[in-house]
């Protein structure tokens, strides 16, 4: 008698391999989030760091946890973090405002200028850039209309008065006033024969 049913596959599929299990990343980012604000760094930055190795597309973990470096004096990894996060996410202001801090801080003002604008550019409304780059025209580009204009964003968007930028900006008012205006190309015609 034939016997009835599915046939047998002569081998048998090899099953895939398991997922291990990561975790909900949410959930670990927050404990991990929590560890840096009760400035448990060591722990803090190897949550991150396991984070961003379980979740590579994730930009959050790699920005906190190029802040860890950069706040542990660790310029380096923290570039190349920071730098990481911003190539998964192009809209992360956070990591270009600290691009600027870390180039700002090693002379590569120019370099400074590009994070801070990029910041800018990503999220407009968030005032840490716009405070930064004040800073960058103000202290060590000498470009005080600049700075001025940066500045006044940052009053704009900052929630809080802030007397020191005020002083700072009352500061750069005489300076602004007694800069030559700029020379653009049409202003300087020639006469032609």
């Amino acid at each position: 008698p034939a016997k009835t049913g599915p046939a047998k596959p002569e081998t048998a599929p090899t099953p895939a391999a398991p997922v291990a299990d990561k975790g909900d990343p949410d959930q670990r980012f927050k404990d991990a989030l929590a560890l840096m604000k009760q400035k448990q760094n060591p722990q803090a930055l190897a949550a991150f760091k396991k984070l961003s190795e379980d979740f590579p597309d994730y930009s959050g973990p790699l920005t906190d946890l190029g802040i860890l470096y950069a706040q542990g004096k660790q310029r380096d990894p923290a570039i190349s973090a920071l730098s990481r996060a911003t190539d998964k996410n192009p809209k992360n202001a956070v990591a270009y405002n600290w691009l600027g801090i870390l180039y700002r801080e090693s002379g590569e003002y120019g370099r400074a200028e590009q994070a801070y604008q990029k910041a800018i550019a990503a999220q407009s409304d968030y005032a840490p850039a716009h405070f930064n780059l004040a800073i960058l025209y103000d202290v060590y580009l000498n470009r005080p209309q600049a700075a001025l204009d940066q500045y006044g964003e940052y009053l704009k968007l900052n929630k809080a008065e802030d007397l020191r930028v005020q002083a700072w900006m009352k500061a750069l008012e005489p300076k602004v006033a007694s800069a030559p205006p700029p020379v653009s190309a049409t202003t300087t015609t020639e006469k032609k024969p």
